[in-house]
């Protein structure tokens, strides 16, 4: 029991502390997806920081092991707590980012991530469970305890470490890192709806003979309702020489509803996210410009 919760401490504490520091070299982007998950505007930014700090302060404090199994009851507290955001996105057919790693690693909240959610709580709630008397060994008293078990152990969860901050510092210094498909690409063809039924291709936005603006945005996304009524303008202003095409993730009602209530001219229904993935966007709202080349 006592190697057990060793190796399930130490891996907890590896993915919590990659996941806090990954969220605070990306503040901007853990305050969206704070905001995107119903935040409110006022607390995104708090939210986007404090969260991050709690995940690092979990980490660290499941090591030693007169912390772990108060650590551990509030990794289950954080984990509930994010699986039942994703549920109650799922049950209301939303899909945000759920910036779990930050720059390192996103994707849309699904199922997928809430079971991973759910099978961190497992290990938590063991380590509270079977480790509440007594912990196991303090993961970082090796060095005056020289069991090959828990030199192997530091040194596992070290190298992970070391991986984790190479990765992001090379992630965050790339000159040019964008997310997105590179400039030059062969735009990825797509064939969607309209909020008014009406079908449209790529080839049908650049049969004007002049580039397509494909705006990406989701009906839970809060900071897109901010953009909306502006890309709106941007449609009917009669200097823009562009064809502006709002593509929107989420309920099909939702969208025309947002459609509706902006005035928007032109909006994309993309429920499944196939333009959203075929296009390697990262967030909402995001944008693509595609020449009349078709690039």
């Amino acid at each position: 029991m006592d190697v057990a919760l060793l190796v399930v401490r130490a891996a907890l504490a590896a993915v919590f502390a990659v996941a806090g520091a990954a969220k605070l070299a990306d503040r901007e982007g853990s305050r969206k997806a704070a905001a995107d998950f119903g935040v409110p505007a006022s607390l995104a930014g708090v939210v986007g920081i404090g969260l991050p700090c709690a995940e690092l302060a979990v980490g660290a404090l499941l090591l030693p092991a007169a912390t772990a199994a108060w650590a551990a009851l509030g990794a289950v507290g954080l984990l509930a707590a994010f699986s039942v955001a994703i549920a109650a996105s799922i049950a209301r057919g939303q899909a945000p980012d759920c910036h779990c790693f930050g720059q390192l690693h996103s994707e849309p909240a699904g199922w997928r991530t809430l079971l991973r959610n759910l099978g961190l709580a497992g290990g938590a709630a063991f380590v509270v469970a079977a480790g509440w008397s007594d912990p196991g060994t303090s993961s970082v008293a090796w060095i005056d305890n020289n069991r090959g078990l828990q030199i192997a152990v530091a040194a596992a969860v070290a190298i992970g470490f070391g991986f984790a901050v190479v990765v992001l510092e090379r992630r965050l210094s790339a000159s040019g890192d964008v997310p997105g498909l590179p400039v030059g690409t062969a735009a990825p063809p797509f064939a969607l709806q309209d909020v008014n039924g009406g079908r449209w291709t790529l080839d049908r936005l650049l049969a004007p003979g002049r580039p397509a603006l494909l705006v990406f945005t989701d009906t839970a996304c809060q900071p897109c309702d901010v953009l909306l009524p502006d890309v709106a303008r941007w449609q009917a202003h009669p200097r823009v020489e562009l064809t502006i095409a709002i593509v929107s993730s989420g309920p099909e009602g939702d969208v025309q509803a947002k459609a509706e209530k902006h005035a928007i001219g032109l909006m994309l229904t993309d429920p499944d996210r196939a333009a959203y993935r075929a296009y390697e966007n990262a967030g909402t709202p995001g944008a693509v410009l595609i020449g009349v080349d078709g690039e």
